[in-house]
């Protein structure tokens, strides 16, 4: 696990392991979907203050924002 961000509301989790976004459920541990766009390892995850955008970094600088 390299990064974990946790939704403004509390209601869910984003994960990096790897190059796997997982994206959890907090009530219940639930894995609500896996994200896809990274091949290579990623650093770096963070919510929007908002709660409805999220954005990673893998290691060549790549961003995907979903």
């Amino acid at each position: 696990i390299n990064d974990i961000a946790f939704k403004p509301d509390g209601t869910q989790l984003i994960l990096a392991a790897g190059s796997r976004l997982l994206v959890y459920d907090t009530s219940d541990g639930t894995l609500l979907q896996p994200l896809k766009g990274h091949k290579d390892t990623v650093y770096c995850v963070a919510y929007a203050k908002d709660g409805n955008e999220s954005s990673s970094v893998a290691c060549l600088g790549h961003a995907a924002g979903q």
